[in-house]
């Protein structure tokens, strides 16, 4: 299992450094990371980003851009990803 992990991660890193070129520059935004990196990274590491078991929201493991807000003064902050033990 460890192994199998270490793979796939070893080839997300390869597949980077075959495109480094591409990836640094503006044309690469944040969204293409996040699907070509991220998702697939989080997913490597066992955290369901695509909701595979169907969950409903608030029993979710990963959310993603849920708005948070810190006081009622403040703008809504919305991190890319909220990750939750036990709902």
């Amino acid at each position: 299992m460890i192994n199998e992990i270490k793979n796939k991660i070893r080839t997300l890193v390869q597949k980077y450094e075959q495109g480094k070129e591409v990836y640094r520059t503006s044309r690469f935004n944040e969204t293409q990371v996040r699907n070509e990196f991220l998702d697939p990274l989080f997913e490597i590491l066992g955290w369901d980003i695509r909701n595979s078991a169907g969950k409903n929201t608030n029993e979710r493991e990963v959310l993603l851009e849920e708005p948070l807000r810190a006081n009622a003064a403040s703008h809504t902050k919305k991190p890319d990803y909220t990750f939750r033990l036990f709902g």
